[in-house]
């Protein structure tokens, strides 16, 4: 199984929070006429929700005018004291990751908290995500798959892969493969990478479902295509094997060498894998290893 309970993960959902903050501050900006900061500044110190969002992702992005953290976060907290959801959101992505202030977890959580409790997805996610974690709060499984749960119905995909994982684990909930098996499904039909590989899994290993090889290698390919090295060595694992509907070495060792230069050396399937590419590699020739390695190469440039 993949998890998006991992720190990578919590940063790259910090960065769609600042990616839809930004898009908020050229919205803002369009609508204004093209507002310069000096006009911006005034409404948002007038107490205008909006401007105060929007000067606060220009001070944390520094977008016109030179970066500053503290502003940041002193305007993203007048406008989280308003009550505005996405900004309580994103004040406590800052207390989580303590970029401007003095990391808190107890305060994140406060603020992801009454983000989450007016609807708001991305709060109910990153609430959900603390109580898994124990994060400024215990440790409580149940209380995670209630947030996810919410989140995850509002169509998060993230929340949908996770609420998965929670089903098929047992953790918080009943154990569930059929309800496992749906929400990777609604992630994954959304793009999400880890779902994609979760439900690839499910299908080559007929887990929760009946083995069906092309519905994992399908699965499979398209989270590899995101750059998921688990997916990787998986789909080069099947066409090594033949369960590609093809047995393709040179195909095989070009997927397992990807997954390979993007897997941490300390990780636990890093060994496993590396001994996978050495077993292809025997079944090649020198000219053969050079030509899938070249292909590798040639992927990666074409999906940077």
């Amino acid at each position: 199984m993949q998890l998006s309970f991992n720190l990578e993960t919590l940063r790259n959902h910090r960065w769609m929070v600042w990616l839809a903050l930004l898009a908020i501050t050229l919205l803002f900006s369009a609508a204004a006429g093209a507002e310069t900061f000096e006009e911006v500044r005034k409404k948002a110190e007038q107490n205008d929700v909006a401007a105060q969002i929007s000067l606060a992702s220009m001070y944390y992005t520094g977008q016109g005018v030179a970066q500053n953290y503290a502003e940041a976060v002193e305007w993203f907290r007048k406008a989280a004291e308003q009550g505005d959801a996405p900004a309580q959101g994103a004040l406590g992505d800052i207390y989580n990751s303590g970029r401007g202030i003095e990391q808190n977890y107890a305060e994140a959580v406060r603020w992801y908290r009454k983000a989450a409790e007016q609807g708001d997805a991305a709060g109910q996610y990153s609430l959900g995500l603390m109580y898994y974690n124990s994060r400024g709060v215990e440790q409580n499984y149940t209380e995670a798959v209630k947030w996810l749960s919410m989140a995850a119905e509002q169509g998060l995909a993230m929340a949908q892969n996770n609420l998965g994982f929670m089903y098929e684990s047992g953790q918080g909930a009943v154990q569930n493969y059929a309800e496992a098996l749906k929400w990777y499904r609604k992630a994954a039909e959304q793009g999400n990478a880890n779902s994609q590989y979760n439900l690839g899994l499910k299908y080559f290993r007929g887990h929760g479902v009946a083995q069906n090889d092309a519905e994992a290698l399908k699965w499979l390919r398209k989270a590899a295509e995101q750059r998921h090295a688990l997916a990787q060595c998986l789909l080069g694992g099947m066409y090594g094997t033949g369960r590609a509907g093809v047995q393709d070495f040179s195909t095989s060792y070009m997927w397992v060498f990807l997954c390979v230069s993007r897997l941490d050396q300390v990780s636990p399937t890093y060994q496993e894998s590396v001994n996978m590419l050495a077993s292809f590699a025997t079944l090649l020739t020198e000219h053969q290893i050079a030509e899938a390695q070249r292909l590798a190469q040639e992927w990666e440039k074409q999906h940077q």
